[in-house]
C-alpha cells in the first residue's frame, strides 16, 4: 500500500506498521472504545492533528441537537462521470448509467453544532465490502465515531458503495487507481462541498452536480 501511494506521487503519507494487528489497530496507550474508534484516534494523533482529546460522549448523546446532527443525504449529485464518459473503460459508449456507478443513493453525515459555524476537521469513515452507510453512521457496537466526533468537533462523512468503493478496478479500469477515477472525483466533490462556506468564492470552484443529480 505504501509504494503504491509512493507511485501515485503522494507525498503526505503517514505510514504505522504492526505485524500482528490484522485487522485491528494497534493500540498503543490501552485506549478504550471499540477497534474503530481507537483507530479514529491513533489516525489523528499520528499525525499530530489532535493531541488533547475529549472523553466520549455516552450513548445518544451525540444526537442532542446542541451537540449534533446526523442525516443521510442525496449522494448522486456529487457522483462525477465525466472523465469516465471521455475515456472510461466500464462503458465504451462513454455513457455511464447509475446502477454501473455502483454507488447507493444515499450516504451520512454527522455535523458537530459547533462545526455549523467554526472550521472543523473532516473525517471520511469508507464501510466495510458487505455493510452499508447507513449501519456505520448509526452503530454504537461496531463503530461508534459519532460519539468521539461529538465530543471533539470532527465532521464524520460516510459515503455509501455497492461494491467495495470499487477498490479492485472491476470498472473504471483506466482510472480507479487515479485522481481522475469516478470514485476518487466524487470523493473530491463531497469534500469540496463539506469543507467550503455556501456562497463562497471556494464554493464556487466545487464541481458541478453530477448528470445523476
Amino acid at each position: 500500500m505504501k509504494k503504491l501511494y509512493q507511485h501515485y506521487g503522494v507525498d503526505k503519507l503517514t505510514f504505522k506498521q504492526c505485524d500482528d494487528c490484522g485487522h485491528d489497530w494497534d493500540n498503543d496507550d490501552d485506549s478504550e472504545g471499540t477497534q474503530f474508534q481507537i483507530g479514529f484516534k491513533t489516525l489523528y494523533e499520528d499525525l499530530g492533528l489532535i493531541t488533547e482529546w475529549n472523553d466520549a460522549l455516552e450513548e445518544g448523546e451525540e444526537l442532542d441537537p446542541d451537540v449534533g446532527t446526523l442525516t443521510p443525504f442525496d449522494q448522486r449529485e456529487f457522483v462525477q462521470t465525466g472523465w469516465a464518459d471521455w475515456g472510461g473503460t466500464a462503458n465504451e459508449e462513454g455513457n455511464w448509467k447509475w446502477n454501473k456507478t455502483k454507488f447507493r443513493s444515499e450516504g451520512w453525515i454527522y455535523t458537530p453544532k459547533y462545526c455549523e459555524d467554526n472550521q472543523c476537521h473532516v473525517h471520511f469513515s469508507f464501510h466495510g465490502c458487505y455493510d452499508n452507510p447507513e449501519s456505520m453512521a448509526t452503530s454504537y457496537y461496531d463503530y461508534g465515531l459519532n460519539l468521539i466526533a461529538g465530543a471533539n468537533n470532527i465532521i464524520v462523512v460516510y459515503p455509501g458503495s455497492k461494491k467495495c468503493f470499487n477498490d479492485e478496478g472491476k470498472f473504471d479500469k483506466d482510472y480507479y487507481l487515479t485522481n481522475e477515477g469516478l470514485y476518487p472525483t466524487t470523493m473530491k466533490s463531497m469534500i469540496c462541498r463539506v469543507t467550503t462556506a455556501e456562497g463562497s468564492a471556494e464554493a464556487a470552484e466545487c464541481p458541478e452536480p453530477g448528470r445523476f443529480a
